[in-house]
């Protein structure tokens, strides 16, 4: 029996019982870029502002680019911090990342996939109750409420202590590194370095 066959034999026998793990591939079929999208496009905005000769070679090499013109490693985290060191204007530059312009939406583009809606038809059934993920977008919670589940959504870590007991919840989502329209959202090493013992 394939390992699939038995994931899906289980998943039905004890419905419930099996909790997803998701990350940004999830939300690449949505349109959303994965942290490398957003950290590519970054730099070739920064590019067509400092040395606009170089916006090919900042798209295609953004790391070489990046050391080049600033003689320093390229990460998601610190290219954030040096971009909108606070986290307001963190919100602000991720923005078109995440939310679908009036013709993304009419597209199709950064709202949920087949994916997440499949992902969303699993907790209407019963079959998963708690989410984790990775991401910042709310492409899972606007699935989940297409097919009419209102999820608890755990965003920040004192949002644990208010919480119902994951078996008394239709569905649980928690986003492990935050959201992105909660000013709480963990982009930065310095953020990063300080999650709670909680």
């Amino acid at each position: 029996m394939s390992p699939l066959a038995m994931l899906a034999a289980s998943m039905q026998a004890q419905p419930g019982v099996y909790a997803l793990l998701l990350g940004s591939g999830v939300s690449t079929g949505a349109g959303v870029p994965t942290g490398w999208g957003v950290v590519t496009e970054l730099v070739r905005r920064i590019a067509a502002v400092e040395d606009p000769a170089s916006i090919e070679d900042a798209a295609s090499n953004p790391e070489k680019w990046w050391h080049d013109h600033h003689g320093e490693p390229l990460g998601y985290s610190s290219l954030l911090e040096a971009l909108a060191p606070t986290p307001a204007t963190r919100q602000g530059l991720l923005a078109d990342f995440f939310e679908p312009s009036d013709d993304e939406r009419e597209h199709g583009i950064k709202t949920p996939s087949r994916g997440h809606l499949a992902i969303a038809e699993l907790v209407k059934r019963g079959s998963v109750k708690v989410i984790v993920t990775t991401n910042f977008d709310q492409l899972m919670e606007q699935a989940l409420d297409a097919v009419g589940v209102a999820p608890q959504v755990i965003a920040r870590p004192e949002a644990v202590n208010g919480m119902k007991p994951l078996a008394h919840a239709p569905a649980t989502v928690i986003k492990v590194h935050g959201d992105y329209l909660d000013l709480g959202c963990r982009n930065t090493p310095a953020e990063l370095d300080q999650y709670p013992d909680e």
